[in-house]
């Protein structure tokens, strides 16, 4: 699996467990890394999670799904991903 993949396995997994919304900042990208640990058994480190973030939604990579930046008046942006309604 690759970084990109466990990332929307992540994303897809918050969302299977009945949240409405995922928040993802910069500190979560440990728990990413721990799910694809844990699932995956592929390690890697949390600022390659960071790039590959970053990659999938510059080049819009992540279907399914709405990625809102959110101000919270934090040095990290936070962002909240939404499923799309179908």
């Amino acid at each position: 699996m690759s970084i990109g993949g466990i990332i929307i396995d992540y994303i897809d997994h918050q969302l299977k467990m009945g949240r409405d919304t995922v928040s993802i900042s910069s500190h979560n990208f440990d728990d990413v890394k721990l799910h694809g640990l844990d699932k995956f058994n592929k390690l890697h480190n949390s600022s390659s999670y960071e790039r590959e973030w970053r990659r999938l939604r510059q080049k819009k990579l992540i279907k399914g799904v709405s990625i809102t930046a959110i101000s919270n008046n934090s040095r990290e942006t936070t962002w909240n991903i939404k499923a799309l309604q179908i």
